[in-house]
């Protein structure tokens, strides 16, 4: 049996075909995955989720390109999006590293909201309102958007400048209080 029968059977909804497509790329998925993330058990998750996907929508391959193009646009996406959201938790432990500073029992409270206020005044307006927006008023990247009128990505720019604006200007405030 060639391979584009076995695309049609595992299309069909045979097992065996789908089982034999996984075994035929799921190296090269791997491979793919760990050349993204670094990570050996995060592109292990990362395969498994791609051919997941795939399991789920296998009826949706409409043929227009090859199956490995459309396997490896999966891991690449999925792999893309678990680095983003690695980013996204570190900069969020970033800033709530600054704040668990500032609100340690070794700085009186005046001086917490102080330090915190004086790192937040260097920012310019505009990425205070988005910081502000989304650690104090908890709101998504979407709402945000809706708020401000910017687009998804020039929020994101804000937020990622922001933290490391905030991170820097606190470590300097933090280092001259000592």
């Amino acid at each position: 049996m060639n391979s584009s029968e076995i695309l049609k059977e595992a299309i069909a909804g045979d097992k065996n075909a789908l089982s034999i497509l996984v075994d035929k790329y799921k190296d090269i998925a791997f491979n793919l995955a760990i050349s993204i993330v670094n990570k050996e058990e995060d592109a292990k998750d990362i395969t498994q989720d791609s051919f997941l996907k795939v399991l789920e929508n296998i009826e949706n391959f409409r043929n227009e390109s090859k199956f490995s193009t459309w396997l490896y646009r999966i891991v690449y996406n999925l792999s893309i999006q678990f680095i983003r959201s690695q980013r996204k938790m570190d900069s969020i432990k970033s800033v709530s590293h600054i704040l668990t500073e500032a609100s340690s029992d070794t700085l009186e409270t005046h001086e917490k909201k102080q330090i915190i206020k004086s790192s937040l005044d260097t920012l310019e307006e505009n990425e205070r309102l988005i910081i502000t927006l989304f650690y104090l008023g908890e709101k998504s990247i979407k709402e945000i958007k809706e708020i401000t009128s910017l687009s998804i990505s020039n929020i994101k720019v804000i937020l990622h400048r922001s933290r490391k604006k905030m991170a820097k200007n606190f470590e300097r405030l933090n280092y001259e209080r000592v």
